[in-house]
């Protein structure tokens, strides 16, 4: 004997599929021009994110700690610190813009998802609802929102859902936001009781702390590790930033007229007291008059010794290719602290000085009447003895 083939035994009839997904009527095609200004923001952050990347993890960690340095544990405990805090980061900023514009690729596969579990989730409470009401007996089938507190009840009371305390809202619209706001992953919930029950409400909340939370850990972070290296560099090198004799820079504070170049250490440890001295006595600034002294700044002021140019002046500060600019290769030559100066410049200024002081010696031995000679030097005295401001230049 042939027997017929039958379906599965329900208590309930299965619901009818749906013919498409809902789709939500608040949003509207988003043109190209808004995701393009909208995604600049994120370009700015991902930019930030990656010159941290350069300055930190490869100049600092791998370059200077690691290969120079060779401290081996402190360059991989800051690389992984790091790399852990600038993943969090761009991390929080990407999902931000994943979960909620739109913009960013695979996006939509996102929201197609949020329509489905949504869907779904009305067709379980329907079929809950169905199975907990009585079989197959349509007419109790809440059909409006208002209905599902009962549905709620009948389930409540046939042991399926334990009762959870809101801390504020009623249950309406504790069910509103579980049903309809589809923007929001669903997230378990667990009372003292040991009673559980999915909700939407801590993934947003949990997350905009977490994004708020890392780029403060980065940037303390930041400054913390760049801080300790500087300050141990510093210590660890040995007259690097004592360059002058402290005698030539008290005299160049003193006289801010004197554009004599700092001779560095190696070179004049030891200074002569009397040529100290004379050269002090030469540079007194009342021995210049107002005019004179007018004169002397305007000429310093034009006449600038490290000013190249508009065009020279850029590629020693951001380098010789413009598009480079920017960007974080294409460093510049040099060590960043000595700089190029233009010898034209250097000679016209030496030239002005000289006319001025000459000047200022002329008028102050003729107001002496002729007493003490010209405080031009003698035969046997070189330049670098006798010549002003301008010595040693």
């Amino acid at each position: 004997m042939q027997s017929a083939r039958r379906g599965p035994l329900l208590s309930f009839p299965p619901a009818a599929p749906h013919p498409s997904l809902p789709s939500r009527s608040s949003e509207r095609p988003r043109s190209t021009l808004f995701k393009v200004v909208a995604f600049l923001p994120l370009v700015f952050i991902f930019a930030l994110l990656a010159f941290a990347a350069y300055a930190v993890l490869y100049s600092l960690c791998l370059d200077y700690l690691l290969f120079r340095r060779r401290a081996y544990a402190k360059g991989t405990a800051y690389f992984l610190v790091y790399s852990w805090l600038l993943y969090g980061c761009g991390g929080s900023f990407w999902m931000a813009y994943w979960r909620g514009g739109g913009i960013v690729p695979g996006a939509g596969e996102c929201k197609r998802g949020d329509e489905e579990a949504r869907v779904q989730n009305e067709g379980i409470r329907g079929d809950v609802g169905r199975f907990v009401l009585g079989g197959g007996d349509e007419a109790l089938v809440p059909e409006q929102e208002a209905d599902e507190e009962e549905v709620d009840e009948a389930r409540e009371e046939q042991g399926l859902l334990d009762p959870v305390t809101l801390p504020s809202g009623s249950r309406e619209t504790w069910d509103k936001l579980d049903t309809r706001d589809s923007t929001r992953p669903a997230m378990l919930q667990v009372k003292s009781d040991g009673s559980a029950r999915f909700c939407r409400k801590g993934w947003a909340n949990y997350k905009s702390v977490l994004s708020i939370l890392q780029p403060g850990a980065l940037g303390l972070t930041t400054g913390a590790i760049t801080f300790h290296e500087l300050f141990n560099y510093v210590n660890d090198t040995a007259g690097g930033y004592e360059l002058a004799p402290i005698s030539t820079t008290i005299e160049a504070m003193e006289h801010p007229n004197s554009i004599a170049t700092l001779a560095p250490a190696s070179a004049s440890s030891a200074p002569s007291p009397s040529a100290a001295s004379h050269a002090m006595r030469r540079l007194q600034p009342n021995d210049l008059t107002y005019q004179q002294r007018r004169a002397l700044t305007s000429a310093a002021r034009a006449l600038s010794i490290y000013d190249l140019g508009a065009k020279e002046n850029l590629k020693q500060i951001f380098g010789d290719k413009w598009w480079e600019w920017g960007m974080p290769w294409g460093w510049p030559p040099g060590d960043g602290q000595t700089f190029p100066i233009n010898s034209h410049n250097l000679s016209r200024l030496r030239r002005a000085t000289e006319q001025i002081y000459a000047e200022a010696a002329a008028t102050r031995y003729e107001s002496r009447g002729g007493e003490y000679e010209l405080e031009t030097g003698s035969t046997t005295s070189g330049m670098s003895d006798e010549d002003g401001p301008v010595r040693r230049a």
